[in-house]
């Protein structure tokens, strides 16, 4: 998910089948790392980081703005998990400015992008394109409205494979607030205004969608003399509702973010001047299930100016954590962060050191509540790109590491975080005629298995096979282990293993990447007996065409007993001598039973009647007896 208060919500479905491919993500044992920094794309004359995304399974892709003569041109690279990345691809048309791009990743192989391209002079337009299943993005769409390159668009998913994007744009000579969507059949629908006409140019408009498919936006709108911040949602199928203001009239709000949960709530932000010196950071919540918004509140302390508010929640809304750049009266600006937990806001402590002028901070949170915050902190060359976390549960952030190196100077950092909670990091590095994307990646998350084969029923003394694939998004995957519960133990991602006695089992699988990150699987094997007919015998060992034959047979477990009875003689069907045979098949219980078969279905002769039972594979001795039919 992007650091822009974007949340995915999935469906996560269990299954008893001895195949699981994609299953949830199990139990894990972290070691979190975060790995050395790496190249997107080649290094070009220049450009602009856009935007990343992961999906569930830690797939990403990046997109970015790049020149190496003439016009920037906006480029998609893309990433499956644990592999390299591609090589950039143009999503625009070369011959005019290309800028601010925007990215997601749809789950199953799909990505949209967005952004602007110039038409005219100092006008540009809105334009989407789509990467397919196949891996081919399809020529830009420019939806209707001309805006300018200072505009900024917003763009997120809802269930279904719809998504929604909103931007700026001029109608009948006013500025708005537009939002389309894109319907399941991919196409888009008309835009939307959100807001009433003015003057000036709207800006920074953000998006989130819960479970039920609620979309909200939020963004910064002007009358001409304030600046506010206001707000309007949608319902999966339906309208959108009049634009609400969240912030104080009687003094200039901008720059609003936006965190949506699955379960509805959601909670934006933004920063509020106080009418004399400084900008405050403020927030304001919708509880789920309900409409009204309660707040604004302030976050930051009195004493520092806060700007570039940021946000971000986990899938079930039990954090938020909000981030801003502080501002003392006479030092460097920090990099402050707060919590929301329970429904109250933890004061807000600095992650940055104080010495160094800090700014452009992002943030994600993962599922269980850990978060990552990155931002651009002075020093070496130019911008060292920065980052801390926060541990499951934890209520203090851990001390600030340098992702990028000093020698370059690097841009602001963009965030994206899969179902697993590895981050992705994505900056943009300069050098003195050069721009080139970079990342780094922290990784949290044990590796995904692909497939978990095991054996739910095996039989003592004979081997049952055991089996599974994985695939780690950022490291290697390094060892693969299994315990069988009876003492006995084996590596690899396939083995065999035979119990020796009967009974239920619990086997533990673990795998294991370079870092030391694991993944621990937990199934059972019930184990039985090896099948025996320990009891046949034949009712009547001579009967009559007319009469019935009658099997009995006791066996050791529940199983498939196949009976053959075979002729003594050769006897002439459709002129052709040959012995005959009856085959039988039956499922019976353990203990003793009995087979019923009409003699009539046989010919007078000698039969041998041949018998053997079947439980998961495994054959018992075949035992026998001769029965002899007779006319009459």
């Amino acid at each position: 998910m992007l650091a822009r208060g974007r949340v995915r919500v999935g469906l996560l479905a269990t299954t008893g089948a001895l195949v699981i491919a994609l299953a949830p993500v199990p139990d894990v044992a972290a070691a979190p790392t975060w790995l050395p920094g790496g190249v997107v794309a080649p290094a070009v004359t220049s450009g602009e980081v856009g935007a990343v995304d992961q999906d569930a399974a830690g797939n990403a892709v990046a997109v970015s703005t790049q020149s190496a003569s003439g016009d920037a041109q906006v480029v998609a690279a893309t990433r499956p998990s644990g592999g390299p990345w591609g090589a950039p691809v143009p999503l625009s048309v070369a011959g005019a400015a290309a800028v601010h791009p925007q990215v997601v990743l749809e789950g199953d192989g799909r990505a949209t992008a967005v952004w602007f391209r110039a038409t005219g002079p100092a006008s540009y337009g809105l334009q989407v394109s789509r990467l397919s299943v196949g891996g081919a993005w399809s020529a830009p769409v420019e939806l209707p409205g001309a805006t300018t390159s200072a505009a900024e668009a917003a763009l997120v998913l809802r269930p279904g494979g719809t998504a929604v994007v909103a931007w700026p744009r001029v109608v009948a000579g006013l500025w708005v607030m537009s939002a389309a969507i894109r319907t399941t059949s991919g196409a888009w629908g008309a835009p939307v205004d959100l807001s009433p006409g003015s003057t000036v140019m709207p800006g920074r408009p953000r998006l989130g969608v819960d479970g039920a498919g609620v979309t909200t936006a939020v963004w910064a709108g002007s009358d001409g003399v304030r600046w506010s911040v206001q707000t309007a949602s949608t319902p999966l199928t339906g309208t959108w509702s009049p634009p609400v203001t969240l912030s104080g009239t009687d003094q200039d709000a901008v720059d609003p973010d936006l965190a949506v949960a699955g379960n509805g709530t959601t909670v934006a932000v933004w920063s509020r001047w106080n009418g004399a010196d400084r900008w405050v950071a403020q927030s304001s919540t919708r509880p789920a299930q309900q409409t009204g918004w309660i707040g604004p509140v302030d976050l930051s302390a009195p004493d520092v100016s806060a700007g570039e508010v940021g946000l971000a929640t986990n899938g079930y809304g039990s954090r938020f954590v909000a981030t801003w750049t502080a501002t003392p009266a006479s030092a460097p600006s920090v990099v402050q962060a707060a919590l929301l937990d329970g429904g109250t806001w933890r004061a807000a402590t600095t992650l940055s050191d104080g010495a160094a002028t800090s700014s452009h901070p992002a943030v994600v949170v993962a599922n269980g509540s850990p978060a990552t915050v990155t931002w651009l902190a002075s020093g070496g060359a130019g911008h060292v790109v920065q980052g801390a976390t926060l541990a499951l549960a934890a209520t203090t952030f851990g001390p600030a590491l340098d992702l990028s190196t000093p020698d370059r100077d690097a841009g602001p950092p963009r965030l994206a975080m899969d179902r697993g909670g590895d981050v992705l990091v994505l900056w943009g590095e300069s050098g003195p005629s050069t721009f080139q994307p970079r990342y780094a990646a922290y990784d949290v998350a044990g590796p995904a298995l692909r497939t978990f084969r095991r054996a739910g029923h095996a039989v003592a003394g004979h081997p049952a096979t055991y089996q599974a694939t994985a695939v780690d998004a950022w490291s290697t995957v390094s060892t693969y282990s299994w315990t069988f519960g009876d003492g006995s133990s084996a590596t690899g991602p396939s083995t065999t293993h035979a119990y020796a006695e009967p009974g239920r089992y619990t086997v533990r699988f673990r795998v294991t990447d370079a870092v030391g990150n694991t993944t621990v699987r937990v199934s059972r094997t019930k184990v039985v007996e090896a099948p025996a007919i320990t009891a046949f015998a034949l009712a009547k060992r001579r009967v009559t065409l007319s009469e019935k034959v009658r099997i009995r047979l006791t066996l050791s477990v529940a199983a498939k007993v196949k009976l053959v009875l075979r002729s003594k003689n050769r006897h002439r069907v459709h002129g052709v001598l040959h012995r005959q045979k009856l085959v039988v098949k039956r499922d019976l219980d353990a203990g003793p039973s009995t087979v019923v078969l009409k003699a009539s279905r046989l010919l007078a002769d000698t039969w041998v009647v041949t018998a053997t039972a079947r439980t998961l594979g495994v054959d018992s001795e075949p035992v026998k007896k001769q029965l002899v039919v007779v006319p009459g």
